[in-house]
C-alpha cells in the first residue's frame, strides 16, 4: 500500500464512496496488535511508524477523491494481543487525531488457544475500555464486534448462560461503560455462535434488556450526550492583568463527536479550537473580575456549556527582589566546582561574602575578590550565590535583569540556566574562557534584558551566577546585578537611564544606535552603525515581558550601517518590550515601550 501499487484500486473506491449521499463510516486495517491479518504489526517490521503511514496515505487518498462523507474508525482487538511485545502497544499504533474520528474495541466471550474459559463482558472490555477513555476522552468509543458463544454441555450447568452474559453485558454498558456510544453485535455462527437468536433464552435475553430499553435507541443525540468542562485554570485562580492566560477544556460525547469548543468571558467570545487538546490563549484585559465557560459544539450540531470558572485579574506592583549592590556569596579560590554549586540545596555556608561591585582590577569594586597567586595565570572563573523569597510565582510573568559583568557569564536560577552572555555554547566548565573582552565603558554599564520566571518556587529561591574571564592574564574582572519582576506585560516604572552594553564590534557612541519614535504604537526606526564587524550577519530580535520571540529578521547591512523600519503585529497588547542587536557573539539590548 505503500508503494503506488494499489493507488487506482484506492481512488476508485473512493470514487465510489464520493456518489454516496450519506455517512459512511470505514473501519481500516482493525486488529493490527494481532498477527492473523497481512497488516499486523507482527508482520510489517514491528513498526508502528509504518503502520500509522499506511493508515494515513488511505484516508488521504479518499479524502482527494471528494469523499467528504467518510469517516474513520480505529479498532484495536481488546485485551489480546499477538503476541504481548513492547511493539504491539496499540498507542503507539494510533494514527493521529485528524485521521480518526472513532476509536473502537471488541468484546468477546469465546474459547480460543490462550482464552479456554468464561469470560464475563467486563473482563474483556475493562482494559480497552480504559485505555481507550484515558488517551482518547474526545472520540466517540464504539464496541464494533460483540459476542457471546454459548455454553459447551462439558462446562458446570450451574455456571452462567449465554443469555445470562447479554443480561449483565446490559447491567454493566449503564454503569461501568456509560462511555460507549455504540454496540455492534457480531451476529455470525462461525467457529462459534455468536448469534443474538441462537436459542430462545438468548433472543428473549437481547429483545428484554436491549430491544426494549430506551437507554440503547433514542432519536437522535441532545445537549445532555455531551461533556463539556474546563480545566484550567482553577477556579478563584488570579492573574496579573494584562498576562496570558492559557485556557484549556476537555469536552467529548455527541453526535460524531466534538466539532468545537469555544471560549467565552461572559458572553464575550475569547476564541475557538476545532481540534483536540481544545485550549486558547487570552490576553487578558484590565484588572477586575471575569467568569469563563467553554461551550461544546458537536458534529450534529448540539451544543453544550461549561460551568463557570471564576477569575480574578489583579494589578501588581513590579517587587525588586535582588538590587544593585546587595550582598553576596562568592567563592574565588580558582577550584573546580562542577555542577552542584547551582543548586538550591547546595551549602555555601562557608563561601565568603561581600556587597557588590565584586572583582578587581577597576578601582571601583566595593568588595575585592581574589584572583590567585599569579598575575599572569589567574582564576578562569569566581562563583556567586545569592537568595531571594518570592510569595506567589503565579504572579509574576516575568524578570527584568539588570547586568554588569565582565567578560562572561552564566546565570542560573534554582538549578536551571536562565541567562547566559558572552559565553560559547554547550557545557560549561571552570577553565571555559569568555570568547570576547569587555573594556572601556562596557565595564561601568548596566545591561537590561528578560529571563524567564518559569522556575520560580514559592518561598525561597536561589540565584547562581558564575564569571569567566577571557585569558588568564586577562586585567580585571567586575559583577553585580539587579532582578525585578515583570508584572502583566509590562515592567517596572523606572527613572533609570536605560544604557545599553557596548561590546566590540559595535560603535559605543550612543547617537549610533537610535529608535525613534519611543515610546510608539508598534511602527519605529532602527539605525546603527557597525565598526569593523566581521560576522557576516546580524540578527535583530524582538522579545516580550514573559520572554516570547515575537518578531525576528536578519536585516541588511549597507556600508556598515543598518536602517530597519519595524512594524508589529497591531494585536499586541501595550507595554515593555526588549530589542536584541545579535552580532553572532555579543548581544545588545534596548527597551521598546509600546503605548495606544
Amino acid at each position: 500500500l505503500m508503494s503506488s501499487r494499489f493507488d487506482s484500486y484506492i481512488d476508485a473506491f473512493g470514487d465510489k464512496l464520493k456518489s454516496y449521499n450519506d455517512t459512511i463510516i470505514i473501519r481500516f486495517m482493525h486488529e493490527f496488535e494481532g498477527d492473523w491479518y497481512p497488516w499486523s504489526l507482527a508482520h510489517n517490521n514491528q513498526d508502528p511508524e509504518l503502520y500509522k503511514s499506511v493508515f494515513r496515505k488511505f484516508v488521504n487518498r479518499i479524502r482527494a477523491r471528494g469523499a467528504s462523507k467518510v469517516q474513520w474508525m480505529w479498532c484495536v482487538n481488546g485485551p489480546t494481543y499477538h503476541p504481548v511485545l513492547s511493539y504491539n502497544w496499540i498507542i503507539s499504533a494510533y494514527p493521529g487525531d485528524s485521521y480518526v474520528d472513532y476509536v473502537a474495541s471488541e468484546a468477546y466471550n469465546l474459547s480460543i488457544s490462550g482464552i479456554p474459559y468464561w469470560r464475563s463482558f467486563r473482563a474483556g472490555m475493562a482494559e480497552p475500555y480504559y485505555y481507550l477513555r484515558k488517551y482518547f476522552p474526545h472520540k466517540p468509543l464504539f464496541i464494533c464486534e460483540n459476542g457471546c458463544r454459548e455454553r459447551y454441555s462439558s462446562e458446570n450447568s450451574s455456571s452462567q448462560t449465554k443469555a445470562q452474559w447479554l443480561a449483565n453485558m446490559d447491567k454493566e454498558l449503564q454503569t461501568n461503560f456509560k462511555n460507549v456510544n455504540a454496540l455492534i453485535f457480531f451476529n455470525i455462527s462461525k467457529s462459534q455462535d455468536y448469534r443474538i437468536n441462537s436459542s430462545s433464552p438468548t433472543l428473549n435475553a437481547v429483545q428484554t434488556n436491549i430491544w426494549n430499553d430506551p437507554y440503547y435507541f433514542k432519536s437522535g443525540s441532545s445537549s445532555s450526550d455531551i461533556s463539556v468542562n474546563i480545566t484550567s485554570p482553577a477556579n478563584n485562580s488570579s492573574f496579573p492583568a494584562g498576562s496570558t492566560v492559557l485556557i484549556k477544556a476537555a469536552a467529548s460525547g455527541g453526535t460524531g463527536g466534538i466539532k468545537k469548543v469555544e471560549f467565552f468571558s461572559g458572553s464575550t467570545k475569547l476564541g475557538e479550537d476545532l481540534s483536540y487538546p481544545y485550549e486558547i490563549s487570552w490576553n487578558t484585559m484590565a484588572a477586575g473580575e471575569y467568569y469563563l465557560t467553554a461551550k461544546a459544539t458537536d458534529n450534529g450540531s448540539n451544543t453544550k456549556s461549561s460551568s463557570q470558572v471564576h477569575i480574578t485579574l489583579n494589578v501588581f506592583s513590579p517587587v525588586v527582589l535582588i538590587y544593585k549592590g546587595s550582598n553576596w556569596r562568592y567563592l574565588d579560590n580558582g577550584t573546580n566546582q562542577g555542577t552542584a554549586w547551582r543548586s538550591s540545596a547546595f551549602n555555601d555556608s562557608g563561601w565568603k561574602t561581600g556587597n557588590a561591585k565584586l572583582g578587581y582590577g577597576n578601582g571601583t569594586e566595593t568588595t575585592t575578590v581574589s584572583y590567585g597567586s599569579s598575575a599572569t595565570n589567574k582564576y578562569i572563573t569566581t562563583y556567586f550565590r545569592k537568595q531571594f523569597t518570592v510569595n506567589d510565582p503565579s504572579d509574576v510573568s516575568g524578570l527584568e535583569l539588570s547586568l554588569l559583568k565582565d567578560d562572561g557569564v552564566v546565570i542560573y536560577l534554582n538549578g536551571t540556566e536562565v541567562h547566559r552572555s558572552n559565553m560559547p555554547s554547550g557545557s560549561i566548565y571552570f577553565n571555559t574562557l569568555a570568547p570576547s573582552y569587555i573594556d572601556g565603558s562596557a565595564e561601568t554599564i548596566y545591561k537590561v534584558t528578560t529571563v524567564s520566571s518559569s522556575k520560580l518556587i514559592s518561598g525561597v529561591n536561589t540565584i547562581a551566577v558564575e564569571i569567566h574571564q577571557n585569558s588568564p592574564n586577562s586585567s580585571d574582572i567586575c559583577f553585580d546585578m539587579q532582578l525585578k519582576t515583570i508584572v502583566g506585560s509590562r515592567s517596572a516604572d523606572s527613572t533609570e537611564q536605560v544604557n545599553t552594553e557596548i561590546v566590540a564590534g559595535i560603535n559605543n557612541a550612543s547617537a549610533d544606535f537610535l529608535i525613534y519614535p519611543n515610546p510608539n504604537s508598534g511602527l519605529f526606526t532602527l539605525e546603527f552603525c557597525l565598526d569593523d564587524i566581521k560576522e557576516s550577519s546580524v540578527r535583530l530580535e524582538i522579545i516580550n515581558a514573559i520572554g516570547q520571540v515575537i518578531y525576528r529578521r536578519e536585516p541588511d547591512i549597507v556600508n556598515g550601517c543598518i536602517r530597519e523600519v519595524i512594524e508589529l503585529d497591531k494585536s499586541l497588547p501595550p507595554g515593555v518590550y526588549i530589542l536584541n542587536v545579535m552580532t553572532g557573539k555579543e548581544m545588545e539590548s534596548k527597551r521598546i515601550l509600546l503605548s495606544n
